[in-house]
C-alpha cells in the first residue's frame, strides 16, 4: 500500500512516462511537480517506490520506467472511471452504417480500430482472423532488442491459435479484460499490453484484441473497446 504522497509522485511518474515519452528521472519530477516538495525528499520516495515494486531502473545510472504494477494501479485509480465510450460512438456509426457482418466489415473494423487507437488490432470471429496496424505495433515500441522482437513476431504468428483457446474458455462470459505484460492469456512477451474484448451479437460470436506497447493511450484505447461492444452488440 502506497501513501497519499507516493501516489502523487507516481501519478507524475506516469504522466512523463505515457505523454512525454521519456524515462521517469528525479529532476523532470522536480520540475514537474504542483505540490511542495524537496528534491531529497522526492529522491527519497522515488527509491521507496522502487522497493515496494512500482518503479525499477535498468541501469543505476538512468531513468526508471513504471513496472507492469503500476501501469495496473494507474488505470484501476485513474482511467476505468474516466472511460468515454460516447467519444466514438457517432464515428462508429457513421463509417459502419448499414453495415452487415461479413468479411468486409471485419476486415474494415480491423482497420479503423487500428488507426483509431494507433494499435494492432486482431478480429478473430469463427475460425478467420482479420488483422491491421502491425506497423504501428512495432514503431511504439519501446525497445528494438532482437530477442525481443523474435519473441513478438512469434506471438503475432500464434495469436489466433491462442485467441481461439481463449474464447472456447470463456464462451459463456462477457469480457473486456486489460493484460499488461506477462499476465497475457495470448502473448508471452512482457513488452505489450493486451485488450481483449468478447464480440457477440445474434449474427456472430468472437474476440478483438488491441495489441500496444505500454505507452498506449489506455483512456482513448479502453473507451474505443467499449463504445465498439455497445455498437457491435446492437448491429
Amino acid at each position: 500500500m502506497i501513501t497519499e504522497r507516493q501516489g502523487h509522485i507516481l501519478k507524475l511518474a506516469l504522466d512523463t512516462y505515457l505523454h512525454d515519452n521519456g524515462t521517469i528521472t528525479s529532476q523532470r519530477l522536480f520540475d514537474g511537480c504542483s505540490f511542495e516538495l524537496s528534491s531529497a525528499t522526492l529522491r527519497n520516495e522515488l527509491a521507496r517506490l522502487d522497493e515496494l515494486g512500482y518503479l525499477y531502473q535498468s541501469h543505476t545510472s538512468g531513468g526508471r520506467y513504471p513496472t507492469d504494477l503500476a501501469l495496473q494501479w494507474f488505470i484501476e485509480e485513474f482511467v476505468l472511471d474516466t472511460l468515454d465510450p460516447d467519444r466514438f460512438s457517432d464515428s462508429l456509426e457513421h463509417e459502419f452504417v448499414s453495415a452487415n457482418p461479413n468479411q468486409n466489415f471485419f476486415y474494415n473494423f480491423a482497420q479503423f480500430a487500428a488507426d483509431t487507437c494507433d494499435s494492432f488490432r486482431n478480429v478473430h470471429v469463427g475460425e478467420v482472423s482479420y488483422q491491421a496496424g502491425l506497423d504501428d505495433l512495432f514503431s511504439h515500441l519501446d525497445t528494438d532488442s532482437p530477442e525481443i522482437m523474435r519473441t513478438i513476431v512469434r506471438d503475432i504468428e500464434r495469436l489466433n491459435e491462442r485467441l481461439q483457446e481463449f474464447n472456447n474458455k470463456h464462451s459463456n462470459k462477457e469480457y473486456l479484460e486489460i493484460f499488461i505484460g506477462e499476465k497475457s492469456p495470448v502473448t508471452e512477451s512482457k513488452e505489450l499490453v493486451v485488450l481483449l474484448l468478447k464480440m457477440h451479437n445474434a449474427d456472430f460470436d468472437g474476440v478483438t484484441a488491441l495489441i500496444g506497447s505500454k505507452r498506449m493511450s489506455y483512456k482513448r484505447n479502453i473507451s474505443f473497446l467499449e463504445a465498439s461492444k455497445q455498437f457491435l452488440e446492437k448491429m
